[in-house]
């Protein structure tokens, strides 16, 4: 896919996550992932998302916070 292709399927496999990426970061992914499939855009995204689920599993110690969200 051309670079705008790219950075709607960043959008699009993001989907309703919130992320604080701009119209111009999605273009920098996309100008840095030319020759990307949409799979392989689709297996990055996923990755990207898994992350932080990947911490929480890694962690060892908890701190207690007060006024978080739920």
């Amino acid at each position: 896919p051309d670079p705008n292709a790219r950075a709607k399927m960043y959008g699009l496999n993001i989907g309703s996550t919130p992320c604080k990426l701009t119209q111009r970061d999605y273009k920098v992914l996309a100008d840095r992932t030319e020759g990307f499939s949409g799979s392989d855009i689709a297996v990055l995204v996923r990755d990207a998302l898994m992350e932080p689920v990947r911490k929480v599993q890694m962690a060892t110690h908890f701190k207690v916070v007060s006024g978080g969200s739920a």
